[in-house]
């Protein structure tokens, strides 16, 4: 039986490249292996067995200890969809990169960056983020609902669709539009849920006359650096290769290293005068060409997150404020490919900062140890985010 499901553009436009995926979700995570399908193996395909470890809710598909791929990961292609169909997928490997969630009636689905196909077909495509009404054969065995209570769920669309709208609004930086959204959501945070329908668009439309006053630190681009590299030393992901060549992008555009025992940052003399040039050449040759592009990445952390209703952090504030060092983290990425090429960036390398960042950021066990880095670095903060992103 199929289910209504709204979804942006860009998730019925998504076909999975299989074998020509530069970097396929068939390598290097842990794919769970949810119950029912765990069950479909036993009665139906016991030999399938052999390819998961793992008990109840840590199952998850084995993978090759030389090749880090799943073990049924045959010629570029999964050999479980090809032996016995998509049905025999369990949901993480079926329904990535969508992520679907529902507010009460209301099933929404979306994808995330991590995806290189997605990140081509959401950051370059036109009209991809217009919503579109779809039929799906499946929904997740563990379905969550987001519908806070004191709202229905033409509200919560409401509410989540003029956050993009703010994400979207042209004419508008997306570093802008970010700190209206984070100041929205600081004021939200003091009322109760059930107001917020007519709380929202007021507060949006009137958050420049409440926006923090800068308050900026020579160092941040570099502790901007150094704190990605330390999510990344704390997850053990240092072996990724797109990842760490865009870590190298940005060591290299802002004349330091990072030592990964320590975390130490190893300066060249002139590093200070770097970081300040790199920003200027943003400012003066490459923001008014990859404004587009960053504004759309903005508007699919706020899609992802469903905000304000789930995403990474705690509370409405956090869960603003991780967006937007995500946001400044990336922008970094694209300033240091731009350096790079000397602003010959193609596609391709772009595709290359934002998926691999994302491919990490998006998919973080928990909030706790971000918090803790961001709230040393004071970013949690209005003033502090206005100037990381100024």
């Amino acid at each position: 039986m199929s289910s209504a499901i709204l979804a942006p553009g860009f998730v019925s436009r998504f076909k999975c490249l299989g074998a020509d995926c530069e970097d396929t979700c068939c390598k290097g995570w842990n794919m769970q292996v949810d119950s029912p399908t765990r069950e479909r193996y036993r009665t139906q395909a016991p030999e399938l067995l052999e390819s998961v470890t793992g008990e109840g809710d840590s199952t998850i598909m084995k993978r090759d200890p030389k090749t880090d791929y799943c073990v049924k990961f045959e010629g570029g292609l999964c050999g479980i969809q090809r032996e016995h169909g998509e049905q025999f997928l369990g949901d993480a490997c079926h329904f990535y990169p969508r992520a679907t969630r529902a507010l009460g009636s209301e099933v929404t689905m979306t994808a995330t960056l991590s995806c290189p196909e997605i990140a081509r077909l959401s950051l370059f495509e036109d009209h991809t983020f217009a919503d579109e009404n779809i039929l799906a054969d499946r929904l997740p065995q563990s379905l969550q609902d987001y519908l806070p209570e004191g709202l229905t769920s033409a509200q919560a669309l409401a509410i989540h669709r003029a956050f993009m709208n703010a994400a979207l609004e042209e004419g508008v930086s997306p570093e802008h539009s970010f700190m209206r959204i984070f100041t929205a959501s600081e004021s939200l945070a003091r009322i109760t849920t059930s107001a917020w329908p007519g709380a929202v668009p007021f507060y949006l439309q009137h958050a420049d006359t409440h926006l923090p006053t800068s308050d900026p630190r020579a160092t941040d681009p570099v502790y901007l650096l150094q704190a990605l590299c330390g999510l990344v030393a704390a997850a053990k992901y240092v072996h990724h290769v797109r990842l760490m060549h865009t870590i190298r992008d940005m060591e290299h555009a802002l004349h330091v290293t990072i030592r990964w025992d320590t975390l130490a940052i190893a300066s060249l003399p002139d590093s200070a005068h770097a970081a300040e040039a790199l920003y200027t050449r943003w400012r003066n040759e490459w923001q008014a060409t990859y404004t587009p592009l960053l504004k759309r990445y903005l508007a699919m952390q706020v899609s992802l997150a469903l905000f304000p209703f789930a995403g990474f952090g705690h509370t409405l504030p956090e869960r603003a404020a991780i967006i937007g060092i995500r946001m400044a983290t990336v922008r970094l990425g694209l300033m240091s490919i731009l350096d790079a090429t000397n602003g010959t960036a193609g596609k391709n390398d772009i595709v290359r900062v934002v998926q691999s960042l994302s491919r990490f950021l998006d998919h973080l066990a928990g909030a706790d140890f971000s918090l803790k880095i961001y709230t040393e670095t004071g970013w949690l903060t209005g003033s502090r985010l206005r100037a990381l992103l100024s």
